[in-house]
């Protein structure tokens, strides 16, 4: 962006014209169209490719949920030395499923209040989850490692590896989304600071004259 201006003392009058180079304003211009716009071929790999990944996981977590209910309820009575764990398998499959169902209802419903709803059900059923991850850390750690044979600290070992693998699995999860939040949060503030403070005014004035004053001091 080039800025000319112009005094006159004599007339009193300053002329102030903001001209912006041509070939600048070209270059901008397909600066800009380059980054929002990527090629066909680049949007058409990408997107598939985020459904397939975002499907896998959501079937997979569908899997081991699934499995949570069936062994919880087959080995209810299978675990003396903490009677929970079949029951935090269970209702943790059983909200987890909950959960993938109402994230699919909030992505496809287009009326803002069928959309308020389903997020709002799913805030809460969220945060219930996590209330129970934190009850389920409580029944699983501090037992660890039970007996697997029969006796007075008797665990079925398929219910207690299961509940002590999924536990440290959603842990692990909750943990690097934290990090990546942190990661994304300082990355977006380097770029706020290193923005450059003068930047072209939004409402340029292009061949304006503004009335000065009557006596000028100074030559520019």
């Amino acid at each position: 962006m080039l800025q000319f201006y112009l005094n006159m003392r004599s007339k009193g009058v300053t002329l102030c014209y903001e001209v912006m180079d041509a070939d600048t304003s070209v270059a901008r211009v397909a600066e800009t169209g380059e980054q929002n716009e990527s090629p066909d071929g680049e949007n058409t790999f990408q997107s598939p490719t985020l459904i397939s990944v975002s499907v896998c996981l959501n079937l997979c977590l569908a899997v081991v949920m699934a499995a949570g209910i069936i062994v919880g309820g087959t080995q209810l009575h299978h675990c003396p030395v903490q009677p929970y764990i079949p029951i935090y398998l269970i209702v943790l499959g059983v909200m987890g499923i909950l959960s993938l169902i109402l994230t699919f209802c909030a992505s496809t419903r287009k009326s803002r209040k069928s959309c308020i709803l389903s997020s709002t059900a799913l805030c809460i059923v969220h945060f219930f989850n996590f209330c129970w991850l934190i009850a389920g850390s409580v029944w699983t750690y501090p037992i660890y490692p039970p007996d697997y044979r029969r006796g007075p600290q008797y665990c079925q070992i398929t219910t207690y590896k299961l509940a002590f693998a999924v536990t440290t699995l959603l842990w692990v999860t909750l943990g690097l989304i934290f990090a990546c939040g942190i990661c994304v949060s300082v990355l977006n503030s380097r770029e706020d600071t290193t923005a450059p403070d003068n930047l072209p005014s939004q409402n340029p004035s292009y061949g304006c004259t503004v009335a000065a004053a009557a006596s000028t001091t100074g030559d520019v």
